[in-house]
């Protein structure tokens, strides 16, 4: 089986053109605050058309940082938010050829740390979160009905590969 290493990189305007949103607290100032709380407004808008399941995605530990399966919707997007921890995200673009099938060509791996937030839009693949250094629950913001619209490809069955993540 081929293992194909990607390079995490951090999130930016460069790095995340053609993958989606991305949101920073650490780099926008609040539209509101009082000594005791800071509040920032509408960083980031996604539109789920239909009703919002709010669920949670913990990532168990891992000795290396592997994806072995890629998802996508074409109904909805993803909005993951890190609770407790950083993650690291596989993501790919859809085959400009087929959309129902993942461009490993455009592989990339990002970290998100707490405080950041990833908006990904319909086509966008991606592994559910990687952890490393400890188990981390993120906060998974989907139209209600998603998981029966995933489209799922196992890497080793569907291209006899897996993508590991390099920090």
């Amino acid at each position: 089986m081929k293992i194909v290493d990607l390079n995490v990189h951090e999130l930016s305007a460069e790095s995340f053109a053609g993958y989606g949103k991305f949101l920073d607290s650490a780099l926008v100032k609040p539209d509101a605050e009082e000594s005791d709380f800071a509040f920032y407004y509408n960083l980031m808008e996604a539109d789920f058309h239909d009703p919002v399941a709010i669920s949670i995605v913990e990532s168990k530990l891992q000795e290396d940082l592997y994806g072995n399966s890629l998802e996508t919707h074409f109904e909805t997007p993803e909005v993951l938010i890190p609770l407790d921890g950083t993650i690291y995200l596989v993501l790919t673009k859809s085959e400009a050829a087929d959309m129902k099938k993942p461009d490993l060509n455009s592989a990339k791996a990002f970290v998100v740390k707490p405080g950041q937030a990833v908006l990904l839009p319909p086509g966008i693949w991606h592994r559910a979160p990687l952890s490393l250094d400890k188990p981390v629950k993120t906060c998974c913001l989907v139209r209600k009905g998603t998981p029966q619209d995933n489209i799922t490809f196992y890497l080793k069955d569907s291209y006899d590969l897996r993508f590991r993540v390099v920090r």
